[in-house]
């Protein structure tokens, strides 16, 4: 008998591998559907859940520095756990670990988290390392895992990792939890420029990933997972000189293959779609085991959307739920190939009118909302323009809300935004340019928001471009 999670091996190496993330401050990640909390270097991607001969398995993954750091918890039946002690169950969790990674025990020895019994170990095999621990607690099973391919147990960041793991509350018997009805919920992102109707709350990411052409691009996805289904709505932004926009049925066809092999599914219906006047496609696969996957795919000139559906098992995701969630979706406002197309320019570009006429040509830079400035850097055609065309002061500068999700989990940084100021001094158009994506929404909210005195060029408003930097900082 093992509790190890089938696909541990497999989600965890997928993650490590594949999905290395920059440097960041450590923060506290927080599962209230998993009732714990721990530090980590990012925040840690989740995977679907799955069911595995009646063990419902939830992962939690992300890697950096070529660590893999691991959480994962089992919800085992309360009829299994009157069959076996608390000290077999770790015995049979350690042992079915050694069988998945093929390895050797090296260290072992007991710990407790609160009340609750444990196990610390070390494990070799298969070139990589496991270092961890797992407790057991009520109907759960805990891992709290490191994955190197050195010992990661002399590390700073490994004492750091495993010695914050909590629980957040008194923990309840699973099978004594009030089972909640799942309801839609009105999922607005202002930086995707769109909204869905979404089960439950669902958790942000933004994930590395390489699509046609071997292009490299973040994906940005914002997900809900539950027992049998994992419910997502995502995002990538093409690159501007990218004509991809010119190519959607091999684009399309990209991501119906690449779905169908990475799933090992079979594509049982498919069929074109339009989003307003955008080109789209449906698709429905099958897997050997019954589990579908349910998508569509737009492409709003450089931005594709991906939303799916996808069951872990052979029950078929609630198709009522499915219907609205997919049918649901829509952009919030006006579409653009990039926040900044009618000509207008990025930073040292040169703003033109619809007839194509320059208007002006600066380096335009706002800094955080504490202290903004403007600033030019004129390239030789429009030097005589530095004193007039962008130095119209900021007269309205709210400051964002901090959300709710980044205060809960600590999580502080700066965002940059790049924003187009038309010729009555507001903002009709802005972008992320860099940030954590928890922040995005909030920055792009605000940014709209501000109001600037108009820029003149020869005594006539023109339009410019410009960043602006939210420092968001908790107290």
């Amino acid at each position: 008998m093992s509790f190890i999670p089938s696909l541990f091996i497999l989600l965890t190496l997928v993650s490590f591998i594949f999905s290395q993330q920059q440097e960041k401050p450590w923060q506290e990640f927080v599962s209230e559907e998993g009732n714990f909390a721990v530090l980590m270097p990012g925040t840690p991607l989740p995977q679907p859940p799955i069911d595995s001969g009646g063990i419902e398995v939830h992962n939690y993954t992300y890697s950096q520095k070529e660590l893999g750091y691991l959480i994962s918890y089992n919800i085992l039946p309360s009829k299994l756990l009157k069959q076996v002690s608390t000290k077999e169950t770790l015995d049979f969790t350690i042992r079915g670990l050694l069988g998945r990674a093929n390895g050797k025990l090296i260290s072992s020895s007991d710990i407790k988290l609160e009340n609750y019994p444990g196990k610390k170990v070390k494990i070799e095999g298969n070139n990589l390392f496991f270092y961890g621990q797992i407790f057991v607690v009520k109907q759960r099973v805990y891992y709290v895992m490191l994955l190197s391919k050195t010992d990661p147990s002399n590390l700073k960041e490994s004492e750091t990792f495993l010695s914050s793991f909590k629980l957040v509350s008194i923990p309840a018997d699973d099978e004594n939890l009030p089972k909640q009805e799942l309801t839609l919920n009105k999922l607005y992102s202002e930086a995707g420029n769109f909204s869905v109707d979404i089960p439950g709350k669902p958790q942000q990411a933004a994930i590395p990933t390489t699509t046609i052409d071997n292009l490299k691009l973040e994906l940005r996805t914002f997900a809900t997972t539950t027992s049998s289904t994992v419910y997502v709505a995502s995002y990538f932004d093409l690159p501007k000189e990218n004509l991809l926009k010119n190519r959607p049925k091999e684009l399309f066809d990209y991501f119906r293959n690449s779905i169908a092999t990475t799933n090992n599914s079979k594509l049982i219906e498919e069929s074109e779609l339009k989003l307003e006047k955008h080109p789209g496609r449906f698709f429905k696969f099958k897997k050997d085991n019954g589990a579908t996957i349910t998508s569509k795919i737009y492409l709003v000139n450089q931005r594709l959307y991906l939303i799916s559906v996808t069951s872990t098992d052979s029950q078929e995701a609630k198709p009522e739920l499915t219907d609205k969630f997919l049918s649901s979706f829509q952009l919030l406002g006006r579409d653009f190939d990039d926040p900044f197309e009618d000509n207008t320019p990025l930073i040292g570009g040169v703003v033109k009118d619809k007839d194509n006429k320059e208007t002006s040509n600066a380096d335009t830079s706002m800094g955080s909302t504490e202290d903004p400035t403007l600033k030019t850097n004129p390239t030789e055609k429009t030097k005589d323009l530095s004193k007039g065309v962008l130095r119209g002061n900021a007269i309205e500068k709210p400051s964002p809300e901090y959300p709710i999700d980044a205060k809960q989990q600590r999580i502080e940084g700066d965002v940059v935004v790049r924003i187009v100021i038309d010729k009555d001094g507001k903002v009709p158009r802005a972008k992320i340019i860099s940030g954590a994506m928890v922040f995005h929404d909030a920055a792009i909210k605000t940014a709209k928001a501000w109001r600037f005195n108009p820029s003149l060029l020869d005594g006539k408003p023109v339009r410019v471009v410009g960043d602006l930097t939210f420092r968001f900082k908790l107290p």
